[in-house]
């Protein structure tokens, strides 16, 4: 089985089981869509999800890991980015810390990528560093 295959089975247990522990019911598209599944919280909202397993260390900064949001399409082999007309949220397994996050459609909307940091930066910036603490579900 391919490793990347198995990491997003990770993903998407570790997802299911914490929606469970929150108290979403957690459904499944039967065709094909650009969300993974959808979670019902006891309100009734619903949120369509998409699942990263994010694990990627960002190489030009220590204590920082990369997630790209990018998904290739079937049609054309091209990576297409996600917008909030197609999904809701992006929630990404951080496995080094066995934490999921929750990443709105203000972050990740026909965006490429996003650093998320574990660890705070060297020079103390704050400006656009997005904590990973910060974003904890």
């Amino acid at each position: 089985m391919h490793d990347t295959y198995k990491k997003g089975e990770l993903a998407h247990l570790k997802v299911e089981i914490r929606a469970l522990e929150k108290d979403f019911i957690v459904s499944y598209p039967t065709v094909e869509a650009r969300f993974d599944m959808i979670l019902t919280d006891q309100n009734g909202k619903s949120y369509r999800a998409q699942v990263k397993y994010l694990n990627r260390e960002n190489p030009k900064s220590q204590g920082s890991l990369f997630l790209d949001l990018r998904k290739e399409t079937r049609n054309n082999g091209k990576k297409k980015t996600y917008s909030s007309e197609e999904i809701d949220v992006v929630l990404a397994y951080i496995a080094t810390i066995d934490k999921i996050i929750w990443i709105g459609p203000e972050l990740f909307h026909n965006t490429q990528s996003i650093t998320f940091r574990l660890t705070p930066t060297t020079n103390n910036q704050k400006y656009g560093v997005r904590m990973v603490n910060n974003y904890l579900w």
